[in-house]
């Protein structure tokens, strides 16, 4: 409910993650009952408005690669602007779209991993979880599954509910110095789902 409510003062005031957010409170019936049509308006306002992450969805629902191409400048100026502002979440996608969105920026894995510590340094908690994936993966780094645990296990302190089913996922397969386990497996699929 506090949510709801703190979103619909930011988008109030005009502000495109503010809009975003509640577009997202209305999509889930999060502080507010379920209303689709009024999510999506909320949606592509946010995008119009240059939220990032509004822009990224928009561009994710595009059935048409033309639409898509239309929004790349807007996404690029809404990374400027938020990484100006120290934006985690915007700090974040920068380091997502380096390591393989490839929307605005090249290809640049190692960069990726920068812009993640820069958002983790900014108080984006999930950026820890994809740091995390990327130990797990050797993305922009050499794999390093004792530090992938780790990095899982700081994002669930932090609250990072997802982080559950990486490590869930990492006691299903078994990874060096993780042995497979699949009952913990399931434990740690449960509470992501829970969450």
């Amino acid at each position: 409910h506090s949510a709801y409510l703190y979103y619909k003062l930011a988008a109030e005031r005009d502000n495109p993650d503010g809009i975003y957010g509640l577009a997202k409170c209305y999509s889930l019936g999060r502080g507010v009952e379920i209303d689709e049509v009024k999510g999506l308006e909320l949606y592509e306002l946010s995008a119009a408005k240059g939220s990032a992450v509004g822009i990224l969805r928009k561009i994710k629902k595009s059935d048409i690669f033309e639409d898509t191409h239309s929004w790349i400048e807007p996404l690029r100026e809404a990374f400027e602007k938020g990484e100006k502002k120290n934006d985690p979440n915007v700090l974040r996608l920068i380091a997502l779209d380096y390591m393989g969105g490839c929307l605005v920026n090249e290809l640049d894995e190692e960069k990726g991993i920068e812009y993640l510590n820069k958002a983790i340094e900014n108080g984006d908690y999930a950026s820890i979880r994809e740091l995390g994936k990327c130990y797990c993966e050797g993305i922009g780094v050499n794999i390093n599954y004792p530090l992938a645990y780790k990095y899982f296990q700081d994002a669930i302190v932090k609250g990072v509910a997802s982080a559950y089913h990486c490590l869930g996922c990492m006691y299903r397969k078994g990874n060096k110095g993780i042995d497979k386990d699949l009952h913990e497996s399931y434990k740690h699929y449960l509470k992501a789902a829970e969450k």
